[in-house]
């Protein structure tokens, strides 16, 4: 985990996250790649709920918040 030092430092760092994890999810779900190991990607998601829960800061678009992600496939 980054040492954080400001709020501005946290929002920067949860939104920087989010972009990675919705990035990682896009991949698995709609190309079937993995772009990171199952354990990488936990952490990052662990890292990601403890800034969310420490500093009451958590968005809507939050990997946290939602299961899997928006499937680009024509199924």
């Amino acid at each position: 985990m980054k040492n954080l030092t400001s709020y501005p430092m946290v929002v920067a760092r949860i939104k920087e996250l989010i972009v990675i994890m919705h990035q990682y999810n896009n991949s698995y779900f709609n190309y079937n790649k993995n772009e990171v190991s199952d354990f990488e990607y936990d952490k990052l998601f662990e890292e990601l709920k403890f800034l969310e829960n420490k500093y009451n800061i958590i968005y809507a678009n939050s990997p946290t918040q939602n299961v899997g992600c928006e499937v680009k496939s024509d199924l």
